[in-house]
């Protein structure tokens, strides 16, 4: 249970980090702006942390670093880090993305089981599992084709969802989609949030009792399978001839606000 940190100047990983870390170290990216290009292969190396901390201004821009690890904490003020994991069979128990100066990160063939999105943006392929999503800030997407998101809850920030999701959660902030293969199980749409739709599947379910379903640059018929809609909530109409449907709307009160 070694701790590795980046006080030696290298493009190298492991030169920087002064070796070569085994499974349940605990890594350290706390200074420098070095730019990793070597050393980046530790396909079976599973840390207990890897935080790269605001100090670290470098980037890991042109090859990802492969890694698997119990927690990912990227607060660095770099710009780029890319990310995977054992050819898609290495798991990432948490990945918190936090830059403090809007950097991006990539994320392909890994599964994360907890993805929490606070600041900049992170791009998930489709070759990137998502267990759980939890976005209070920054822009994040997950591409189609990719495996369903269980659970998405959003407290701000902005989710570009191009891939099916089984319950989203929209507090605060906004849900772009824009892909007709995003069909969502359900959504719970509240307070303030806003599910943009361009295009998609059919909603199995939405329980709209505040928020906005915002459809005005709807490009094809959507279908709600049911709708539980109250008052709170607001639907822009299509500005495009596009239809929405009901199958059931089960109004509560006077129903939703169409704008």
């Amino acid at each position: 249970m070694a701790t590795f940190t980046n006080t030696v100047r290298s493009t190298n990983f492991q030169t920087s980090i002064g070796g070569t870390p085994s499974s349940t170290d605990t890594v350290r990216l706390i200074e420098g702006k070095d730019q990793y290009t070597g050393g980046l292969s530790l396909p079976t190396v599973d840390l207990t942390l890897l935080h790269a901390t605001p100090g670290f201004g470098g980037d890991i821009a042109t090859t990802a670093l492969d890694i698997q690890a119990e927690k990912i904490i990227l607060e660095w003020s770099g710009q780029v880090i890319l990310l995977t994991s054992n050819a898609g069979a290495g798991t990432i128990d948490e990945l918190q993305v936090s830059p403090t100066q809007g950097g991006q990160v990539s994320v392909s063939s890994a599964t994360v089981t907890l993805f929490i999105g606070n600041a900049g943006t992170a791009l998930f392929a489709d070759s990137a599992t998502v267990t759980t999503a939890e976005i209070t800030g920054g822009s994040h997407y997950f591409d189609k084709g990719g495996t369903a998101i269980t659970t998405l809850t959003t407290n701000g920030g902005d989710t570009y969802l191009n891939r099916d999701v089984t319950t989203a959660n929209v507090n605060a902030g906004r849900v772009h989609i824009d892909d007709s293969s995003c069909s969502p199980g359900t959504v719970n749409l509240n307070g303030s949030g806003v599910v943009k739709i361009m295009r998609g599947g059919t909603i199995t379910t939405l329980n709209g009792k505040g928020g906005t379903l915002d459809l005005s640059e709807l490009a094809q018929d959507l279908t709600i399978t049911t709708g539980n809609v109250g008052p709170g909530l607001t639907i822009i109409r299509p500005r495009s001839g596009a239809t929405l449907t009901f199958g059931t709307q089960n109004n509560t009160g006077s129903g939703p606000r169409y704008a």
